[in-house]
């Protein structure tokens, strides 16, 4: 038995610079699409001490979720302190937390196969072996490249790992009082630690109690006394009496809510979501068992909506392939209770991300924790179809299938390598994808603009590409127009009337209110678009019907107007009346306060100045604008004393 755990051990080092080795072009590469906001333009993940100020910024800088995800922040501020802000150092942290997730997966499965319990031809070597590959399966699978390789999305690998083990320190618990018929309250509050961990890392491992709920009831029910499943049957009837009760009184408000949510943010409306789902999840299955990489991607954006059962027809089939496989994780929980609970896992995984809440329709992150379940369902399947098959052949086709494997996640790490490689890939791969065109086009724009005008032509082709493909969003064109501009070229007419289109008759978005911002400004007394353009796209955002249901835009959007008119037209009694209409519809934005602090400076009424600047300390709660609002405070007294 030594001997085969040195061979796990030596096992596990290899399959670690394996994956390594797979991961190895990625590391490369830069920071992409979601890890600019979080990261690069984030400075208060840029920490330089470690003092608990710097610490409790860095924790709570994310605005995703309501919980901040302290803990992957600050894994993130911890990279920035220690190596700097260098992609390099990210990434290998990415893939080290990567393998990490994969030992702990070894370790639990290698503790569930050896139950008695499952019946599946237990011995010490079937249980390494079985452990050994559904790890590697788990960490060499192409589909994981857009969670590893995207820096960000180390709030999922962490969220997992710290999962991983609170499932871990469960299962041992258990086995203890299984065998032992003593409680060991040490594993309990391991794994209570650990599912507090993975919650703040990423909030949707609140799943993590469903998954433990399937493995009590799939894995160790089997194994209680009567009296003991009698009490289970209890607690399960009062769960299930209370989650039908909520869903009675609360279901109905959820749905509304959801429904406007998703019409408020979102290019489709709660019932397009849902249906397209019965799509998606079938996908995520397909892609498990045929990783097509033409197929996979960051980007997703171009996927076809489901209007109804039967447009497509794929829809009403994915709904019968789920019902399926459901079906089978009941029938078959006491028989092959591996499969079942691996088929559970995997649902339960998507419970959150692919059903009601308005997110984007497809990420390939999502999978991450549910192809654990996938992973563990199809090799104990496997395993148990082929145990008659002699070890070489075995070997054999466990290596035809690492080998393909691998080959196809090494191919999709080098796409990460650089962020021309990345693009470039995205949009050949997707080319009907918004995103994947204008995250392309940037690139050549990027080239373009730094002395490389033979890239201008490609920047166009691909940003109108985006133009033409994207009836909502004006970045494409807002970035055509950055281009000529910094080209020292006239802008499009064709441009500016894409944009006063998307402003006037798409739902309005705070992020168009700060482009066209940039937009109408000038820069070293150059302006962007002339007087006449600008007005003409103020006009078009205000006019939007349903501008003044976004208050947080319509403030923007009067700000944005407020700066045009006191810096391009010197209009300063109609800047002062749109900053006070921004503050009225957005009292809590603090910048609109410093911004009409300093127009009134600028008027010379420094009284009235210090009344907007107490009201400016009073809205910034966290202190994100001290320092701001102290010069501010500075200049007021200056200018007091000089009257």
């Amino acid at each position: 038995m030594t001997r085969r755990y040195l061979y796990s051990l030596l096992g596990i080092l290899f399959v670690s610079l394996w994956v390594t080795a797979i991961y190895y072009n990625s590391l490369s590469g830069g920071f992409y699409h979601d890890d600019l906001p979080n990261l690069v333009a984030n400075p208060e993940v840029k920490i330089t001490d470690l003092n608990l100020t710097s610490i409790e910024q860095a924790a709570t800088s994310s605005e995703s979720g309501k919980l901040k995800r302290p803990i992957s922040m600050l894994s993130f501020a911890m990279n920035y302190y220690f190596f700097g802000d260098q992609p390099l150092s990210f990434r290998i942290t990415n893939v080290l937390l990567h393998i990490s997730t994969g030992i702990i997966i070894f370790l639990l499965v290698y503790q569930l196969k050896n139950l008695s319990i499952l019946n599946l031809n237990n011995n010490e070597k079937n249980s390494l072996y079985l452990s050994l590959i559904i790890a590697i399966i788990c960490l060499i699978h192409p589909v994981h490249v857009s969670t590893v390789a995207y820096i960000v999305q180390r709030m999922t690998i962490l969220a997992a790992l710290f999962s991983m083990l609170a499932i871990l320190f469960y299962v041992l618990g258990r086995k203890r009082h299984i065998s032992s018929k003593k409680t060991n309250i040490t594993y309990y509050l391991l794994s209570a630690f650990a599912f507090i961990a993975a919650v703040l890392c990423k909030e949707n491992a609140i799943l993590t109690l469903l998954i433990l709920a399937s493995i009590e009831l799939i894995i160790f029910r089997q194994h209680l006394s009567n009296r003991e499943k009698h009490n289970q049957n209890k607690l399960i009837y009062i769960c299930s009496g209370l989650i039908l009760f909520l869903t009675i009184f609360y279901g109905p408000t959820l749905i509304t809510y959801y429904a406007e949510e998703t019409l408020r943010i979102r290019d489709f409306t709660l019932e397009e979501r849902l249906l397209t789902q019965l799509r998606i999840v079938p996908q995520y299955i397909i892609w498990f068992f045929i990783p097509n990489i033409q197929e996979l991607g960051l980007f997703h954006d171009d996927i076809k909506l489901s209007s109804s059962f039967l447009n497509p027809i794929t829809t009403l089939l994915g709904l019968i392939f789920i019902i399926i496989l459901i079906t089978i994780a009941i029938v078959f929980r006491k028989k092959s209770p591996l499969l079942s609970l691996g088929i559970c896992w995997f649902f339960i995984g998507h419970i959150l991300e692919s059903t009601f809440i308005p997110l984007e329709l497809l990420y390939e992150h999502r999978n991450y924790l549910p192809y654990i379940g996938l992973t563990i369902a199809t090799c104990a399947t496997l395993l148990h179809t082929f145990h008659k098959l002699n070890n070489i052949a075995q070997l054999f086709l466990v290596s035809i299938i690492v080998i393909l494997l691998s080959s196809i996640t090494s191919i999709r790490a080098s796409h990460w390598s650089s962020e021309l490689s990345f693009a470039y890939f995205e949009t050949l791969n997707h080319p009907k994808s918004v995103r994947a065109n204008h995250t392309l086009g940037m690139v050549y724009y990027k080239l373009a603009i730094n002395d490389n005008p033979e890239y201008e032509d490609k920047a166009i082709k691909y940003l109108l590409a985006a133009s033409k493909l994207d009836s909502r969003h004006i970045q494409p064109e807002a970035a055509l127009i950055q281009l000529s501009f910094k080209l020292q070229k006239p802008a499009s007419p064709e441009w500016i009337n894409f944009i006063a289109e998307k402003l006037e008759h798409s739902p309005p978005r705070l992020d168009h209110a700060n482009l066209l911002k940039q937009l109408t400004a000038c820069i070293d007394n150059k302006c962007i678009l002339p007087i006449d353009a600008s007005e003409f796209l103020f006009d078009s955002a205000l006019s939007n019907n349903r501008l003044e249901k976004f208050p947080a835009t319509h403030a923007a959007t009067l700000s944005a107007k407020a700066h045009f008119l006191l810096e391009r037209q010197g209009s300063r009694s109609e800047a002062e009346n749109l900053m006070k209409s921004s503050i009225a519809i957005s009292p809590h934005r603090t910048q609109y306060y410093a911004d009409y602090v300093n127009l009134l400076l600028l008027l010379e009424r420094p009284e009235d100045a210090l009344i907007i600047l107490e009201n400016a300390y009073i809205s910034d709660n966290q202190g994100k604008f001290t320092y701001e609002l102290d010069t501010l405070k500075n200049k007021i007294n200056s200018s007091t004393k000089k009257k």
